[in-house]
């Protein structure tokens, strides 16, 4: 993911030439999906420039929106799903998506595997959580560091700083439902700004 933007990388067509138009058919298949879905295309140069670029200002949230499923499995794309399930959000006009992911026993939750785009120096992780009282959920942001929020009754948004080293374009976040208490937990609008 690339600032909330799916990156395909594809290289060095080796092996039989007689093999080439086939690959480039799906190559076009998949352009043409793209165009479809309104997924921008850009070059590798323009895609370097946005991840790694020196002094990278950060213009909205990079994490992927778990009510956009544009390949139409019904997981939200850029989300690997571990002990996670996606389900509608309850009726909360406070609850800043339409959809949530939902745990029902401790573990990881969830993770994105390659959030990119990270910001250089501070910025703030905040999702929305809901779940049995006390319950710890640990969220860690490899490269950067693990954020740690104790749940409140009912639905609240979490916030804690993080500092992101200049070296860090990219990241595995992990979503880890940390405490043994028995119930659900529930995440939604998660962002890093």
């Amino acid at each position: 993911m690339a600032i909330n933007k799916v990156v395909i990388v594809g290289s060095h067509v080796l092996g039989d030439p007689k093999t080439w138009p086939a690959y480039f058919e799906k190559m076009d298949a998949l352009l043409a999906w793209l165009q479809e879905k309104n997924i921008p295309v850009k070059s590798h140069a323009e895609w370097s420039d946005i991840l790694y670029r020196s002094g990278k200002q950060l213009t909205g949230n990079i994490f992927p929106a778990m009510d956009r499923d544009l390949d139409g499995d019904g997981k939200p794309d850029g989300y690997e799903l571990v002990n996670a399930a996606p389900s509608a959000t309850p009726s909360d006009a406070s609850l800043p998506e339409k959809q949530m992911l939902t745990a029902n026993k401790p573990g990881v939750m969830f993770r994105v595997q390659a959030l990119g785009g990270l910001p250089d120096g501070e910025a703030e992780l905040s999702c929305w959580l809901s779940g049995p009282l006390d319950t710890t959920v640990n969220v860690m942001v490899h490269g950067v560091g693990p954020v740690s929020f104790k749940l409140k009754e009912g639905w609240n948004q979490y916030t804690a700083p993080i500092t992101v080293p200049a070296n860090v374009a990219t990241a595995r976040v992990d979503f880890n439902w940390a405490s043994k208490q028995e119930g659900v937990v529930s995440v939604c609008g998660i962002a890093l700004k």
